[in-house]
């Protein structure tokens, strides 16, 4: 309430709306995995550290580029034409990120837990969920890498992050299946096939 000290004519307004509600990010992803880098000043000095990045450049900047694929086997037809290849690749992180970006990705938190000379190991994966755990900001938590791990592995890093999610109350994981895993296929006794079939009317 202002204070008057002359007498005279005053207009007060008084909102009768609501203050205004400030646009924030709602959804903003940790990644957590294996990068080519972590250089902020010094060698490794953004290892296990949450960092906060808008782009794919400024991923790169830090954190750098894809691991080298090995290509084998490439088959060809008759033609010369391409028919398949084997390759070999286990860190997925880098995909991963590239690919959130080219989808209109925004800003996102990148948890490097060492380089690709590292094998991908569980006390690597749940130290890194350790790490984003002490930040506020994430609401998903996704670690691509985890992929490559046995089941028994990939099984205890999914429990941390679910336990993560369960005890902050503030974020949900994405958690991949590995490709051989039965138990992940879809129960089809539970699960009947519906066939489809197009109406010409």
């Amino acid at each position: 309430m202002p204070t008057y000290k002359t007498p005279d004519v005053y207009v007060e307004e008084l909102s009768v709306f609501p203050p205004s509600v400030a646009e924030v990010e709602t959804a903003i992803p940790a990644f957590i995995g294996y990068t080519e880098k972590a250089i902020k000043v010094a060698a490794n000095d953004l290892k296990n550290v949450p960092t906060k990045v808008s782009s794919l450049l400024e991923f790169q900047t830090y954190f750098g580029g894809a691991k080298k694929i090995t290509v084998s086997n490439v088959a060809l037809s008759e033609s010369n034409d391409f028919v398949s290849a084997t390759f070999t690749n286990t860190y997925y992180m880098y995909d991963s990120i590239r690919t959130f970006f080219d989808n209109g990705g925004g800003p996102c938190y990148i948890v490097s837990v060492g380089s690709y000379a590292n094998p991908i190991a569980r006390t690597d994966l749940t130290g890194g969920l350790d790490a984003a755990k002490r930040f506020d900001e994430p609401t998903i938590l996704l670690f691509p890498d985890a992929a490559g791990l046995i089941a028994t592995d990939l099984a205890a890093v999914q429990q941390n992050a679910l336990q993560q999610c369960a005890d902050l109350k503030d974020r949900v994981a994405i958690l991949d299946l590995r490709l051989d895993d039965t138990d992940g296929a879809p129960d089809t006794r539970r699960l009947p096939s519906v066939p489809i079939s197009a109406s010409t009317t």
